[in-house]
C-alpha cells in the first residue's frame, strides 16, 4: 500500500490552496502586480473623486463600442492561447507516449543475456526519461537538473552537463546504443 492514499492527497492540497494562491514562484502574479497596483489606485482615484461630489462617470451608450471591440479582441485572444496551449499539450503527450513506446520497445526486442547487458538496457531506458526531463528543463529555460545527470551513464555526464542542447545529446546515446545492439544482431523484432 503506497505511504499516502488519494484522499489524504487531496485533503492535504485542500488545506494549502492559501498557500498556492500566495505563492510567488512560478506564478504569473510578479510579472501583473504592477498593473494591478497601477489599475487600483486609477480605481481608488475615480472613486474618492465620485464620492466628494466631482463629474467622473460617462454616458451609457459612450462604452458601447469601445467595450463590444474590446470583448471581441479578449475573446480571439483567449482562443490563441488555448489554441497554443493544446498544441504544447499535444507534442508534450507526443513525446511522453513515444517515450513509453520506445522503452517498452526497447525492453522486449533488445535480447541481454548477460548482467552487463541487462544493465546497459536498464541504462538506456533511464536515459529515454532523462530525454524527457531534459526537454521540459530546456522548454522551461532551466540548467541541467541533477534527476537527469542521475539517470545518464558514467561516461557521458560531463559531455551531457556541458551540451547546449541536452536532449539532443541524450537521444544521441540512445540511438548509438541501438546501433550498437544492431551491429550485435540482438535486437528481435
Amino acid at each position: 500500500m503506497p505511504p499516502f492514499s488519494i484522499d489524504e492527497d487531496n485533503r492535504r492540497e485542500k488545506r494549502n490552496w492559501f498557500g498556492l494562491l500566495l505563492q510567488f514562484r512560478g506564478s504569473v502574479l510578479a510579472a501583473t502586480f504592477p498593473r494591478i497596483v497601477v489599475c487600483s489606485l486609477f480605481a481608488l482615484i475615480i472613486s474618492l473623486l465620485f464620492h466628494l461630489g466631482f463629474p467622473v462617470s460617462l454616458p451609457f451608450l459612450s462604452n458601447l463600442v469601445p467595450s463590444l471591440v474590446l470583448g471581441l479582441l479578449l475573446v480571439f485572444r483567449t482562443n490563441t492561447a488555448y489554441d497554443r496551449y493544446w498544441e504544447g499539450r499535444k507534442s508534450w503527450g507526443g513525446i511522453a507516449n513515444t517515450s513509453r513506446n520506445l522503452g517498452s520497445q526497447i525492453w522486449v526486442a533488445v535480447n541481454a543475456e548477460t548482467s552487463s547487458e541487462k544493465k546497459e538496457k536498464e541504462q538506456i531506458l533511464r536515459c529515454i526519461v532523462a530525454f524527457s526531463i531534459a526537454t521540459k528543463s530546456l522548454l522551461r529555460s532551466k540548467p541541467v537538473d541533477r534527476e537527469i545527470l542521475r539517470l545518464i551513464p558514467d561516461g557521458w555526464q560531463d559531455k551531457i552537463q556541458q551540451a547546449s542542447n541536452q536532449h539532443l545529446e541524450i537521444s544521441l546515446i540512445v540511438r548509438d546504443y541501438l546501433q550498437q545492439q544492431q551491429r550485435r544482431n540482438t535486437i528481435s523484432i
